[in-house]
């Protein structure tokens, strides 16, 4: 008789917005199509936004409300790729050691073009879990990440710290959105890469 051998990957949660994708770039090009008649309005750097609500480099924004309005637009994710060239190529790589699994928050339009891009442009990860925030509250404490060897890499601090996780490593530049986090990092896939392969 055969001994069944079941082979369990650890689990990769991994954010869309940042760390997978360029999305304040993507916010940034449709902020620019919107306003750019505007005579106040001045191009923006999206690798200079530092706030959340995009108020330092985008002022024609009327408040938390847009913000999420140009969140939940089809020309926010027409606009949206890769936040790094070799992005793709290293999921890809991660997809063979790691049960991939995406954790990503927004409103009902932004999590069903979200699910669509994704399904497009990652058809090899089948794992998603989308939940649906109101108003401008952020948390992934619902979902459970616990496990040996599991990892979730994601660039907002708040969202790191409320889960449990094994590895929890905050990607991307250093924002006020964790610039105080203190443990492991990533700065790109190229880190992530050498760090989880």
């Amino acid at each position: 008789m055969k001994e069944l051998v079941i082979n369990i990957k650890p689990r990769l949660f991994c954010d869309i917005d940042n760390p997978i994708t360029s999305s304040t770039e993507a916010f940034c090009s449709v902020y620019s199509q919107i306003y750019k008649d505007h005579p106040d309005y001045i191009h923006p750097i999206w690798q200079n936004v530092n706030k959340w609500d995009f108020a330092d480099e985008l002022p024609l924004l009327k408040g938390v409300k847009e913000v999420e309005e140009i969140f939940g637009k089809r020309d926010f994710f027409n606009n949206l790729k890769f936040i790094n060239h070799n992005t793709y190529e290293v999921l890809k790589q991660l997809n063979k050691k790691y049960e991939i699994i995406l954790v990503s928050i927004g409103s009902f339009n932004n999590i069903s073009y979200k699910s669509q891009w994704v399904k497009n442009n990652l058809p090899f990860i089948t794992e998603s879990i989308f939940l649906v925030n109101h108003g401008s509250k952020m948390t992934k404490s619902l979902v459970n990440m616990s496990g040996k060897g599991n990892v979730f890499l994601e660039d907002v601090e708040s969202n790191l710290n409320s889960v449990i996780v094994e590895r929890p490593i905050c990607f991307g530049s250093i924002k006020s959105w964790n610039e105080n986090w203190q443990s492991e990092k990533a700065f790109n896939w190229t880190d992530v890469a050498n760090k989880l392969l």
